[in-house]
């Protein structure tokens, strides 16, 4: 499986397993998308590079946990790597052990400089592969 953009992993997902798939109305939101059939509250994310331990922002993480129990909603980390597409269930995982890493400020924009973030990692054997 070649590495899917974030457009095209949304795509793939809605196709595969969440027909009802939707962006999340305020794009500021920390969710990029949901499903209300599933009752699935849904962070996507698109790696250049494949690795084991998967990086996930401490920020995420709880604004995930915290809107998906408001909702009664399951939370998910789906990453796309060249090497396949894992998904995450966040309410059966232990928390990650938190670090601070300096890194690239916006993940889309790399130019935009680096910041101070505090991040965990979840490896790819806790996740289920699509």
């Amino acid at each position: 499986m070649s590495l899917l953009k974030e457009p095209e992993l949304f795509a793939f997902l809605k196709e595969f397993y969440y027909p009802d798939l939707e962006f999340s109305e305020d794009k500021w939101a920390k969710n990029d998308c949901l499903s209300r059939k599933s009752k699935v509250y849904m962070e996507l994310k698109s790696r250049n590079t494949h690795y084991d331990e998967l990086i996930i922002e401490q920020i995420k993480w709880d604004a995930l946990i915290t809107e998906s129990r408001y909702f009664d909603y399951t939370p998910m980390y789906v990453n796309s790597t060249p090497e396949g597409i894992w998904a995450f269930d966040l309410s059966t995982m232990p928390v990650p052990e938190w670090e601070e890493r300096w890194l690239p400020a916006k993940t889309e924009f790399p130019s935009g400089g680096n910041k101070t973030k505090v991040v965990g990692y979840l490896h790819i054997k806790d996740g289920e592969k699509l």
